[in-house]
């Protein structure tokens, strides 16, 4: 969504399965948002040397790492501390709650995901969570591949294996 000033609204989504990802993307830009995408830690990272988003959507489990575990370790970062975290999964583990919960998770959703809900619950969190201008890039870092969100999964998997990309 379009803040009043203009100022586009970032969040960054983190998954391991190329397709969730380019969904994620795809749903966040019809309905008017930046998508920061990565599929583990380490694009992660490099996502958020470009800005601060807004809110974090991460899979619960990537592959090599847990993603609340990812989260936790983002969320100490400066600036991040605050930033709500949605965490998606597709199996239902008993505990799964609980320890989104602890990762500083503000809601958890299950995949397949249902596209109002989800954006449902980031209007909530939004709400919820004091204004923040997102920080712009740093000069001095290249910016991730920029592209919208493509057409077909073939080419959604296959643009989203590059890493970190931003459907604007």
């Amino acid at each position: 969504m379009k803040e009043a000033n203009h100022a586009p609204v970032t969040l960054l989504a983190i998954d391991d399965e190329a397709d969730v990802l380019a969904r994620i993307a795809e749903v966040l830009h019809e309905a008017g948002y930046q998508c920061l995408c990565a599929q583990d830690e380490k694009s992660a990272r490099e996502a958020l040397r470009q800005c601060t988003p807004q809110v974090i959507i991460s899979d619960v489990n990537l592959v090599g790492h847990s993603g609340s575990t990812v989260c936790e370790q983002l969320k100490q970062q400066a600036g991040l501390r605050d930033v709500p975290v949605i965490f998606l999964a597709a199996a239902q583990v008993p505990d799964v709650i609980r320890r989104s919960s602890a990762s500083g998770g503000s809601y958890y959703l299950r995949k397949p995901f249902d596209s109002p809900v989800l954006l449902q619950i980031i209007e909530k969190v939004r709400a919820a969570t004091p204004d923040r201008t997102p920080e712009p890039a740093p000069t001095t870092v290249p910016r991730p591949n920029v592209c919208d969100p493509p057409k077909s999964a073939g080419a959604r998997a296959s643009a989203l294996r590059s890493g970190v990309l931003i459907a604007k």
